[in-house]
């Protein structure tokens, strides 16, 4: 799991594999990359495999929602980069957020396979040594998967 992943490619393809999802739930995606992302060192299909765990939970939480919106942004922070999938209608209630990541949570939005996704994203993230956060706000929600950027001349 050495190899050099461009996470701004890799970033697009993964949101374009949902469009038909999108479409149908009525949901709008942006995505945005920033500028000269470096690459992380890892495996591309497994981090694909975790991204698309984090849009799938995120897009769970706003398909009933008429207007939901999911945004994805992948930025460069520190030492690491972080790609974040967030929504800015639905809250999650204190009680829910302590249970995102809990695979025996019977009221997961989006049911058993978006919480067999997150804890794939979870393991994925680890493998990388990364990590997934989630972080509520009184009106939304996002997920973020930070992956440690190499340091220079590695």
């Amino acid at each position: 799991m050495s190899n050099p992943v461009e996470i701004e490619p890799l970033v697009r393809r993964v949101v374009r594999t949902f469009v038909p999802e999108h479409l149908l739930a009525g949901v709008e995606v942006d995505c945005e990359c920033d500028a000269g992302l470096p690459a992380v060192r890892g495996d591309e299909q497994l981090i694909g495999i975790a991204l698309a765990g984090l849009i799938a939970a995120v897009h769970a939480l706003v398909e009933r929602t008429p207007g939901g919106r999911v945004w994805v942004q992948a930025v460069a922070f520190r030492d690491e980069v972080r790609v974040s999938v967030s929504q800015d209608v639905v809250s999650l209630p204190p009680a829910s957020r302590t249970r995102f990541f809990d695979l025996a949570w019977p009221e997961r939005p989006g049911g058993v396979g978006v919480g067999a996704r997150l804890a794939a994203a979870r393991h994925i993230a680890e493998l990388h040594g990364g990590r997934i956060q989630l972080s509520a706000t009184e009106c939304g929600c996002a997920l973020a998967l930070a992956l440690p950027a190499p340091r220079a001349g590695l």
